[in-house]
């Protein structure tokens, strides 16, 4: 069977995402309950998002850490007025530095963490921290209409053991070093793992041009986007998003290599609430 993504129409796309953007902290989609291959997709199950961990407070090392998820809406005290220019998924991360800077605190906290409780964040064992691996970071952003982009100031970044998708890191920057914010996010990793198999989200990753989007007023990520080249000549980058509740390999039947659908920004944009 061969999932017929050349029917659905932007509009159909756009829908979905809006009637599933307001996410407010449920659980994740449950990877065993795929979308029907002959409706739009669906999103009315967010991302998993609990509690964030305090930001003005060190890593516990003796303590879980909290399940990540909140870093996305928490914005306070960041300068989130409209850019100049077009919208872009550019934010100026270093991804390479990022994980050299990350990888020790997670590496330290899976080994001060006892083992009945690192299954719950996607480890199996204190010996996970010698082989812990930060990936290609996204930039979170909140979309606005207009359309345009306000980045959250954090990335999240898959974490590895082994090239093996484990969990999912919040990370942001504060001065010359970037930070660990939140550590969780076990149930999102599979998902990182199916997108980063596409070559045009995998290309991005490397420029550091792609992001996991939330809606004006939403609670949650729902949304990915990513920068394909621009052609010469092009006055703006060209944006592509896709909804986060696609999971094509999950599908009998259905091709796993098989690309999400896609929509734009724009088509988005026309269906956001003015603000």
């Amino acid at each position: 069977m061969t999932y017929p993504r050349l029917q659905i129409a932007n509009l159909a796309i756009v829908g979905a995402l809006l009637l599933g953007g307001a996410c407010s902290g449920g659980d994740s989609p449950a990877l065993d309950a795929a979308p029907a291959v002959d409706a739009p997709l669906a999103l009315d199950a967010p991302l998993a998002l609990d509690a964030p961990l305090a930001l003005d407070a060190p890593l516990a090392l003796d303590a879980p850490l909290a399940l990540d998820g909140g870093s996305p809406s928490n914005t306070e005290g960041l300068d989130l007025a409209r850019p100049a220019g077009p919208p872009t998924l550019y934010t100026g991360v270093d991804p390479a530095r990022l994980a050299t800077d990350v990888v020790p605190a997670v590496a330290e906290w899976v080994r001060n963490v006892p083992a009945e409780v690192l299954s719950g964040f996607g480890f199996a064992s204190p010996a996970d921290a010698d082989a812990i691996q930060v990936g290609r970071p996204y930039g979170i952003f909140t979309l606005h209409k207009g359309p345009w982009l306000a980045f959250g100031g954090y990335w999240r970044a898959a974490v590895l053991v082994g090239g093996e998708y484990r969990s999912v890191v919040s990370v942001k920057l504060e001065g010359d070093k970037y930070v660990l914010a939140t550590l969780g996010g076990a149930d999102f990793a599979p998902t990182l793992a199916e997108r980063e198999k596409l070559p045009a989200v995998s290309a991005a990753l490397d420029i550091g041009r792609a992001g996991l989007l939330q809606l004006v007023g939403s609670g949650g990520i729902s949304l990915l986007a990513y920068e394909v080249a621009v052609p010469e000549g092009a006055t703006e980058p060209d944006i592509r998003v896709q909804s986060l509740s696609w999971y094509p390999s999950l599908i009998p039947g259905i091709d796993g290599s098989a690309a999400p659908p896609e929509t734009t920004l724009a088509e988005i944009d026309k269906s956001l609430p003015a603000e």
